[in-house]
């Protein structure tokens, strides 16, 4: 079955090409492991929150565009080996285990994304657009899709620990889920 990797980047800082350099990488890796991408840059809402709040539509159009199975991925993640999906085929949704201790309040981290082509799967993209479209200030789309995710019931599953690393600089706690996530900018606004 095929799947499609996504993201988008934008600079809300004119004087930063910091995503534009991790889309370049990124669109890079995805190349080098044969991988289908769609990585596309689009216009800033101004503000860190505000972009991040554009996720769930990104995916949401890309699903109905490609008609497929969709790994989403910050655009400021690594792939470093080639991308296994075929144990999350049989679910509709799939994020990586956030072993935090808000972990109960909010399951999974936003960074690594997997979408099936499913009404489940499309039904929850929706509701978190609804979300993310009621949202202003410092709010991003992470807690919003752990909103949508309890709002629908959906069902979903663990991205195994070994698809990509994810560093979390404030705990001191390292996850491993396919390819790393970048660091910097990244993890000092979460």
């Amino acid at each position: 079955m095929k799947y499609k990797v996504i993201s988008f980047y934008t600079e809300f800082d004119p004087n930063s090409k910091y995503y534009t350099h991790h889309a370049k990488r990124l669109i890079g890796e995805c190349k080098n492991f044969n991988i289908d991408h769609h990585i596309v840059e689009v216009p800033s809402m101004g503000n860190y929150y505000a972009n991040t709040r554009m996720k769930p539509q990104f995916v949401l159009d890309a699903m109905n565009e490609f008609k497929t199975p969709l790994i989403w991925l910050d655009v400021d993640s690594y792939i470093t080996r080639p991308i296994d999906v075929k144990s999350y085929y049989a679910h509709d949704f799939a994020g990586v285990k956030r072993n935090l201790k808000d972990s109960i309040d909010y399951p999974i981290f936003a960074h690594c994304l997997y979408f099936n082509n499913t009404s489940s799967s499309i039904k929850l993209l929706n509701e978190w657009v609804r979300l993310c479209s009621e949202m202003h200030g410092r709010v991003g789309d992470h807690s919003q899709l752990v909103n949508a995710m309890r709002n629908t019931n959906i069902e979903y599953a663990f991205i195994h620990p070994n698809f990509t690393q994810y560093k979390i600089n404030s705990s001191k706690e390292n996850h491993t889920i396919g390819g790393t996530h970048g660091h910097s900018n990244y993890q000092s606004r979460h």
